[in-house]
């Protein structure tokens, strides 16, 4: 049976989550081996060494376009949302710190404001008080709601936001290229972060780390490749496969099951963040002052 370009961008899109899953799951498995920077680093170098081989055949070049101030931005917000989202994998189950990564539509609305100067209507602000209402059933399911390293998920994020905002800024540029910044800055950032450590990485944590950077360089692979064939808008709602392959491998690996209240909370934050997403893309589009 052959699959229409909607299946295949659907079918494209689980699949990078399913990888950006492994690589989530990866990372809290590191922490007991190497800090979170050290797994940061792994997760862009590695990511940067697999699609350099794909993104530089055939003799491409890229060059710096005029909007290099945004691509150097969505390079540093996003390498700190993932440091954020690391530590925390490593203090947190895995299915919160999954479901509080990916609050990131919720917060857009607001931050295209700031950013874009566009703003949003009632019933995205509505759709995205739902999902903060789950935010505060996930961050207090056992009365700790000023754990710190709940709130390092939920920074991140926050900055998945920003980087969304910024991406939809640079949309006219070449995505490999985004990708390429992203990781070479990523890559450096990180590099001063897991310097001291290197030296003493344990050989037991080596598979775990080049799997973060396999994972995450094929998942940025299969993203690039899910939007030939369909819309961002249309795929964006398949973002929370995320959640539910991150809830599996939490019951799988590590045994554990959200209660009530941390349930409720993902099934608020999942409405309410489809819905945002629903209700953006209904919405007049608005050029940014």
């Amino acid at each position: 049976m052959k699959l229409s370009p909607l299946q295949k961008g659907v079918g494209l899109m689980v699949l990078a989550w399913i990888f950006f899953a492994i690589m989530s799951a990866l990372a809290k498995h590191s922490h007991q081996h190497v800090p979170a920077g050290v797994a940061l680093f792994f997760q862009n170098f590695g990511a940067l060494c697999f699609l350099s081989l794909t993104f530089f055949r055939k003799g491409k070049r890229y060059s710096i376009p005029p909007t290099w101030p945004w691509l150097v931005a969505r390079a540093l917000v996003g390498a700190f949302s993932f440091f954020c989202l690391f530590w925390s994998l490593g203090h947190i189950p895995l299915t919160d710190g999954a479901v509080l990564n990916n609050t990131a539509p919720l917060f857009v609305p607001l931050v295209m404001q700031i950013i874009l100067k566009k703003r949003s209507s009632l019933r995205v602000w509505m759709s995205a008080l739902v999902g903060f209402l789950g935010v505060l059933l996930i961050l207090k399911p056992t009365g700790e709601i000023f754990q710190m390293a709940a709130f390092g998920a939920l920074v991140s994020g926050i900055g998945s936001a920003f980087v969304m905002v910024i991406i939809r800024r640079i949309s006219s540029e070449d995505p490999q290229l985004i990708i390429l910044v992203y990781l070479t800055l990523g890559s450096l950032c990180a590099f001063f972060l897991a310097a001291p450590h290197l030296t003493s990485i344990p050989l037991a944590a080596l598979p775990t780390l080049l799997g973060i950077g396999a994972t995450f360089g094929a998942g940025q692979f299969v993203f690039t490749r899910c939007f030939r064939y369909a819309e961002p808008p249309v795929l964006a709602p398949f973002s929370y496969t995320l959640v539910a392959i991150s809830a599996l491998i939490d019951w799988l690996v590590w045994n554990h099951a959200p209660n009530l209240l941390s349930a409720l909370g993902i099934l608020l934050v999942v409405t309410g963040g489809v819905f945002t997403i629903l209700a953006s893309r209904s919405e007049p589009r608005q050029e940014p002052i």
